[in-house]
């Protein structure tokens, strides 16, 4: 079941509210919920699930075997415009080798209180869209009509998937508050679930057995018929007994963002069913609970995985031709992944497994994931190199808490010269080795061997993304600051300015340093290394600005850092409950020298100050020092860790506050 799309968040604890008792049947909206102008713990939220609820079961057909039917209700409750977005609701089905998964009964509405009679329209044709997302997976928009503040919308549907083995989480939280989940799950007895969960809300599942016939239908051959091979459906029963779950959840608050969470997913409360072992009558036990090691073996022995590392012959021209010219190992490693990022192109379609082969990707010059990694991992293995494929999940795909193979949704190559394993991705065309889109850095992939075992491989960059920053300053007596700015980015922080950069034109660079730099006017601006995505990106431009300069009862005030510093704490909750995901370890070292102006000796310069975080996790040091007729200001800052517990939480606001109030200094002149 490839579950509805909602907005999800996360939070740490309940707030009971009481309500008055409510008919949650479907169609019997109130008057008093549409007359509800906020929500009575939650004021500020846009909107809010009044209630939602799961129930699955399973039916059985003789040629198909047992298909998970999931009925789906839920209204929600929208109170202003920044709520509005919850009217749109959306469906993913997922269509493999197994077979398609289909939504049936679906129906809409949109309620409004209207001269003080309920409104009621029906979700037509009209508001439903249907899309591709990648090859496997299609899905449909509902938007509802007539949203004003106030609206309801409540809806219905039946989900029907033949993937038993991996039923999509059951969400409990969302970034609005939710009222009230009723939650069921009934499975028979042949089949053994484990549940996984996340999150900190209690789930509180009550367990119980009930007796069920289970009806099912089969095609039975017609005896005497005229007809070859004639058949007739027909349809039989079984009593068997259903294993049965059931939660009620109520007061559910919402998440809020927080800085540093680049998916909430990973740690929002939801309910996951992993089918665990079959048991029918007559029949030896089958387990289908894995280890990692058994799920990226499976994957391995695909032919759209595994297969694809073998194929040799549709390259080995272009790659003996990169071989004669590059014989060292990393030179012969790094010519072929540049032939590859300047070959293909990707679809942005992700997987683990080739979707029309590698071989015709290679020929049209476009491909999924797999298609140009494992076209990578082939091509470095026929050159001799030590190269392996690996899998991982994406940020957006959450962690892979347990194993199942649709815990990995990207694959890159990893390939080892002497001690040093290096990671490349050549579907990313700003990639670079070990340097891999941030939306990947999600704790640990699997390297893949050929023998089908495989190892973790921590994904967390260990070298520091670096930004180094020479700034001079003058000051002349009408009081107009002029300067130069030099800048050298290495790493992740590279990465991150040639992504701002739209294109390697002038006027590409011109928007680009207008665009960092809106406080000054830039002169003349040089950007080098911007195509060598595996050489730091430097920076150079000579500005002027008319007020960088307060004057106050012949006093002159100069903030020594400008638009360098941190003005503001990244984080302002009293509390943190997930972890901070700074993405990569960084360092800042910016000197800044100002040319004191004619006339004018230093009254005050900020005092140096240095102090680290405990267990080296980030470090902190300013000093502004006097020579002459010039200041030189230099600042040092860091964070160690790409992952940091939320118990550090406390630590790194205060860290972050002191950084902010000490960037704050000015610099005082005073009249000689």
């Amino acid at each position: 079941m490839k579950s509805i799309v909602f907005l999800i968040t996360l939070c740490c604890s309940l707030i009971p509210f009481k309500t008055a008792a409510q008919d949650y049947e479907f169609g019997k909206v109130s008057k008093e919920e549409l007359a509800i102008k906020s929500h009575p713990i939650e004021p500020d939220a846009g909107a809010a699930v009044l209630y939602r609820s799961y129930s699955t079961s399973f039916d059985y057909q003789i040629e198909k075997g047992f298909v998970a039917v999931t009925e789906v209700h839920e209204r929600i409750k929208i109170y202003n415009k920044d709520g509005y977005d919850w009217a749109t609701q959306q469906v993913g089905l997922y269509d493999g080798g197994s077979g398609k998964e289909t939504l049936n009964k679906f129906k809409g509405y949109t309620y409004n209180l209207v001269n003080g009679k309920i409104d009621k329209e029906k979700l037509t044709k009209d508001g439903i869209f249907e899309e591709e997302r990648n090859k496997n997976v299609d899905v449909t928009k509902f938007t509802f009509p007539n949203i004003q503040d106030g609206s309801i919308i409540e809806y219905t549907y039946i989900e029907r998937t033949p993937y038993i083995s991996s039923l999509d989480p059951y969400q409990f939280q969302e970034s609005i508050p939710v009222d009230k989940v009723e939650f069921e799950f009934r499975a028979p007895e042949y089949l053994m679930y484990r549940t996984h969960g996340k999150g900190w809300i209690p789930f509180n599942l009550q367990k119980s057995s009930r007796n069920r016939t289970l009806k099912y239908s089969y095609n039975a051959k017609v005896e005497g018929s005229s007809v070859v091979n004639a058949t007739r459906r027909e349809v039989s029963s079984i009593d068997l007994q259903e294993n049965v779950d059931k939660s009620v959840v109520t007061n559910i608050p919402s998440i809020k963002e927080e800085s540093f969470v680049p998916n909430l997913d990973n740690y929002t409360a939801s309910l996951t069913y992993e089918l665990m072992l079959t048991k029918f009558p007559n029949a030896p036990i089958k387990n289908y609970a894995t280890t990692w090691e058994d799920v990226v073996a499976n994957i391995y022995k695909s032919d759209g995985f595994g297969g694809e590392l073998d194929d040799t012959r549709y390259f080995r021209d272009d790659i003996d031709e990169i071989v004669s010219e590059h014989p060292a190992e990393k030179d012969k490693m790094l010519a072929i992944f540049e032939f590859v990022k300047n070959k293909m192109a990707w679809n942005e379609y992700y997987g683990v497994y080739s979707d029309n082969g590698a071989k015709s990707a290679f020929k049209e010059g476009v491909g999924n994931v797999a298609d140009i990694n494992l076209m990578l991992t082939a091509m470095l293995k026929y050159a001799g190199l030590s190269a392996n494929p690996v899998l991982i999940s994406s940020k957006n795909n959450g962690v892979p808490l347990y194993p199942t193979r649709s815990g990995f949704n990207y694959v890159v190559s990893a390939v080892r010269i002497g001690e040093t394993i290096t990671l490349l991705d050549a579907a990313d065309q700003l990639g670079a080795p070990n340097l891999l889109k941030p939306s990947l850095l999600n704790w640990y992939g699997y390297i893949v061997k050929e023998n089908g075992t495989s190892r973790k491989i921590d994904l967390f960059p260990s070298r520091p993304a670096t930004h180094n920053s020479l700034m001079t300053v003058s000051i002349d007596e009408d009081l107009m600051v002029s300067g130069k700015i030099q800048n050298r980015y290495s790493g992740y922080y590279a990465r991150q300015e040639r992504n701002k950069v739209d294109g390697p034109t002038d006027e590409d660079q011109d928007k680009y340093f207008n665009d960092a730099y809106q406080e000054i006017d830039i002169l003349e601006s040089d950007l080098k290394n911007f195509k060598s995505h595996a050489k730091p990106l430097s920076s150079s431009l000579t500005f002027e600005k008319e007020d960088g300069v307060e004057e106050i009862a012949d006093k002159l005030y100069i903030d020594p850092l400008t638009f360098l510093k941190i003005d503001e704490n990244y984080f302002k909750s009293e509390t943190r409950d997930y972890p901070i995901d700074f993405v990569y370890p960084w360092l800042d070292r910016y000197t800044v020298t100002f040319n004191l102006p004619e006339g004018y000796v230093v009254d005050f310069i900020p005092e140096p100050i240095n102090f680290n975080l405990k267990e080296n996790l980030g470090s902190y040091k300013y000093a502004a020092t006097q020579s002459g007729k010039s200041i030189k200001v230099q600042i040092e800052r860091s964070i160690n860790r790409s992952l940091i517990p939320a118990g550090y939480y406390e630590d790194l606001k205060t860290f972050f506050q002191y950084i902010v109030e000490k960037e704050a200094e000015k610099i005082v002149l005073k009249k000689a």
